[in-house]
């Protein structure tokens, strides 16, 4: 009896490491030509920590399987750093003929309807960056909408003289898109042209002393969940899990979960390819929604570095609801740039927290 239990974890084991090994693969392939794979990529957390049970187990069982397990976690840590950084590296200083650089890269859901305006950009004007990337950026539209936007425009061009303004989504009850702030001059302007009914990516060159840098701003497809089956998710209780209106709604975020992975994928191809023709030094910011291993997210980073995972340690996470805790928004830079560190603020201003990362300019 206690052959068949040894060798039933163990097939279990086995199990987990191939959906760990489906998980990095999600990262190569596109959710257009393979749609079950980026489920494998969202659940790779939590396979990675089966995983790392398991080799415990077999360690204090003192079974030889551990060495299944434990090769397969060294295999995949280049993945995993993604997800739990284990940056040790010293903080860099500023030499001299050098110049550093602050990014804020934050999703403001429109301000909340305008109604955390003063307290965002508090926060911003505390924060002091060099270069600010707003997405979901916009009006809610009403009869103070011409007083409210002037006042969030000259607000920032205290700070800021320098923006680069795309509204994608233009309704009647509100104006949204994305935009760039920079102290800056910002010599051109850019949009990326994919394929979306709702998002957008732009890219601006902004002059730094005597450098140029192009700067990627970037917001990508979304699952789309309405407020209502938002609502539905936070009101389930564990014992209406298999209700038919449970499963009804599982189908239908499923559903939209699989569509957003293609659009994401097509739009991440894109962009991929704009920033590989960048003639300059590069930043790209932005809401990606979709987490690090995705193929979105390594479609976009390529050889870029990403800013949290060279500065930082632990897990942490960019987006809160629906008690989801996912890192979706992003700074990448690429390798003129020496990192210096890069912070995520957890201040409930919006459904995203802001991203604010510092290199230096070599």
């Amino acid at each position: 009896m206690r052959k068949v239990f040894k060798y039933t974890l163990l097939v279990l084991n086995l199990t987990l490491i191939l959906c760990l090994a489906l998980g990095v693969l999600c990262t190569k392939i596109s959710p257009e030509r393979n749609a079950l794979l980026p489920y494998f990529g969202l659940l790779y957390p939590f396979f990675l920590i089966l995983n790392v049970v398991f080799c415990l187990f077999w360690i204090c069982a003192r079974k030889c399987f551990f060495i299944i397990s434990l090769s397969a976690l060294l295999l995949c840590t280049v993945y995993t750093r993604n997800v739990f950084p284990l940056s040790l590296k010293p903080t860099p200083t500023v030499s001299d003929g050098e110049r550093q650089l602050s990014i804020l890269s934050y999703n403001v859901a429109i301000f909340r309807g305008g109604k955390q305006f003063d307290s965002i950009f508090s926060f911003i004007e505390r924060k002091n960056p060099d270069i600010v990337c707003l997405q979901e950026f916009g009006f809610y539209k009403n009869s103070n909408l011409d007083r409210e936007r002037d006042k969030v425009f000259r607000q920032f061009k205290k700070y800021y003289p320098y923006q680069h303004v795309w509204y994608k989504n233009q309704f009647k009850s509100k104006d949204y898109g994305v935009v760039t702030f920079s102290k800056y001059p910002i010599i051109k302007k850019q949009k990326i042209f994919y394929d979306s009914k709702y998002n957008i990516s732009i890219f601006s060159d902004i002059v730094v002393g005597k450098d140029t840098i192009r700067v990627f701003n970037n917001h990508l497809e979304s699952v789309k969940i309405s407020s209502k089956e938002k609502k539905e998710v936070n009101d389930l209780h564990s014992e209406e899990i298999l209700t038919q209106e449970t499963l009804m709604l599982t189908e239908s975020l499923l559903r939209k979960l699989g569509s957003a992975f293609k659009v994401r994928a097509k739009q991440a191809d894109e962009v991929a390819y704009a920033v590989r023709q960048s003639p300059y030094k590069t930043i790209v910011c932005g809401d990606f929604n979709d987490m690090p291993i995705s193929y979105t997210y390594q479609k976009i980073k390529g050889n870029l570095q990403d800013l949290y995972v060279s500065t930082a340690c632990g897990f942490n996470y960019t987006y809160h609801d629906m008690a989801i805790f996912l890192r979706i928004d992003y700074i990448f830079a690429s390798a003129e740039f020496l990192p210096v560190d890069c912070e995520i603020f957890h201040i409930n201003l919006s459904d995203h927290d802001p991203v604010l990362g510092r290199v230096i300019l070599k």
